[in-house]
This record gives structure tokens, C-alpha cells and sequence, in this order.
């Protein structure tokens, strides 16, 4: 990404306790842009657990995805919100379904991090066991930190 000032739509569409390690990567993202608008999608039923946080998020964002009424509201959201780019950071069936359908009915990059894959992706390495914290920080370097060091959750 060349643009500085982006709006990065970023995914944690797991768990409480995943949606708490995905912090240590929306402060890498900040330390990439830190002029960007970073909005943290996370699941609806945690985002009030926020509410008294600080974050380098700018926006908490609910998500929720049960339903075609939801991914309506948030394709809606989504344009309203200018987004230029759309990070999963631990890549889900549905995530992946829903997110690069909005990549093509809109241009709007979709980049991600799945784990389950092979080597041979844009992501270092690709296919070996980490921890999570490391795999989501090694997905947002593979595709946005390159000129940068490789991040270390340690």
C-alpha cells in the first residue's frame, strides 16, 4: 500500500480471548499508517467489553454475519465508511465468502491470513505452527509492513 492515509476495515471474527490478541496487530497496523482510520471489526456480543479500552483501533466495529440482513448492513457500512482495504486477520469460511464478494462488487483489496494454507502465498512463512499472536502480525507484514522488520510478538 502506497496511500498513507487509508481506511483499513480489519477482522477478528473469533472469540473474546482472539479478538484481545488481535491488538498487538491493529498496533502494527497504527505503527504502518499512522494516519489511518483503523476500524477493528470483532464480534458484536464483545465490542461493549471495549468500550472503556483503549485501543489503536479509531472505531470498534460489531460484527455480526448471521444472517442476509447482516451482510447487508455491513456492505452498507462498509461503503458509508470509505473503506480502502479489508484485513481478516485468521481467515474464516464465511469471511472468506462475504469479504471477496465485497472485494469485487466494490474494488476494495481484501487481504488475509488463513493458517490452514500451504506454503507458497504472499504470507512468510506460510504453513509452519506459530503462535497466533505472530501469525496475525506475520499476515499484515507480508502484505503491508515489507520495507519494515518482521514484527515479534516477544
Amino acid at each position: 500500500m502506497i496511500k498513507k492515509d487509508l481506511t483499513i476495515f480489519v477482522v477478528k471474527n473469533r472469540a473474546l480471548g482472539d479478538s484481545l490478541l488481535g491488538l498487538s496487530t491493529i498496533a502494527y497496523f497504527r505503527s504502518l499508517y499512522p494516519k489511518s482510520t483503523i476500524i477493528y471489526a470483532i464480534p458484536q456480543w464483545t465490542t461493549h467489553l471495549y468500550s472503556k479500552v483503549k485501543t489503536e483501533a479509531d472505531i470498534i466495529y460489531p460484527l455480526k454475519l448471521n444472517s442476509t440482513n447482516d451482510v447487508l448492513d455491513l456492505y452498507t457500512d462498509l461503503i458509508n465508511m470509505k473503506v480502502d482495504v479489508i484485513h481478516e486477520m485468521h481467515q474464516s469460511g464465511r469471511g472468506k465468502k462475504i469479504f471477496t464478494l465485497f472485494s469485487i462488487l466494490k474494488s476494495i483489496p481484501y487481504t488475509f491470513h488463513n493458517h490452514h494454507l500451504d506454503s507458497g502465498t504472499k504470507i512468510i512463512d506460510q504453513g509452519i505452527k506459530k503462535e497466533l499472536i505472530q501469525r496475525d502480525l506475520d499476515g499484515v507484514y507480508s502484505f503491508f509492513g515489507r520495507s519494515k522488520k518482521i514484527p515479534s510478538f516477544l
